[in-house]
């Protein structure tokens, strides 16, 4: 796979190249940029299947050179990272037909997963039939997972492995390290829902699974996933 390299941090691009030399030799970075202008004029050149881009640049933003890559008709794979949680530069990389959006300072674990999803799913120079959109991923990675904020998909980690507790905001907040206000901000702006709506969504949705794939009566299927009143699950 060959990857373009695009952050006007030297120390972020060094970060990333000691990680792929280590865990991805496969990885080729094939060029460098610190701003957004040569970004696009690399890309036009070495033809990469992958762009890592902050979004942040001088010159051009990685947004707006998303954008101009993505007219000239490049179908390369953009992973996008960024030091602003901000659900408007995860919307617009939606609309550049980016693969993900990561927070910075970028967790390893998770940079692996995304490349290594990105390389899955090359087989080569994309080509238009198999272009990436965030809309319509594969089934083995859920929209949601793409472009979700890094916070919010911890928060929903923590309810999922909480479900059968007490689950409440300020706590949720806390281990995501946000104010409970910010948290709650982000359920609605991304989710489109309040917190409490989408704890109780998701223990029903358990509660389906061990209904029908367990001999646990309701009463135990209730306590198993938070409810603690039998009659009101």
């Amino acid at each position: 796979m060959r990857l373009l390299l695009v952050d006007d941090e030297e120390l972020s691009r060094r970060a990333i190249r000691v990680t792929l030399a280590r865990e991805m030799p496969e990885v080729a970075i094939v060029g460098e940029a610190s701003d957004g202008v040569a970004a696009v004029d690399l890309a036009s050149d070495l033809q990469p299947d992958l762009i890592i881009m902050d979004i942040k640049m001088p010159e051009m933003n990685g947004i707006g050179a998303a954008d101009a890559l993505r007219k000239k008709g490049d179908l390369a794979r953009i992973v996008f990272l960024s030091a602003y949680d901000e659900f408007e530069y995860a919307r617009a990389a939606i609309e550049v037909h980016a693969d993900a959006y990561l927070l910075k300072p970028v967790e390893t674990e998770e940079l692996l997963r995304v490349l290594r999803h990105c390389e899955m799913h090359l087989g080569g120079r994309a080509h238009p039939a198999h272009q990436i959109d965030l809309d319509h991923a594969p089934s083995s990675v859920e929209p949601s997972d793409q472009i979700l904020s890094w916070r919010l998909r911890r928060a929903l980690e923590h309810i999922d492995a909480n479900i059968g507790g007490d689950l409440y905001l300020e706590e949720v907040a806390q281990r995501v390290g946000v104010g409970p206000q910010h948290l709650s901000r982000l359920f609605r702006e991304q989710l489109d829902d309040s917190f409490t709506r989408v704890v109780n969504q998701r223990r029903i949705d358990r509660a389906r699974e061990l209904l029908s794939t367990t001999a646990l009566n309701v009463s135990e299927v209730a306590d198993r996933v938070g409810f603690r009143e039998a009659n009101y699950f």
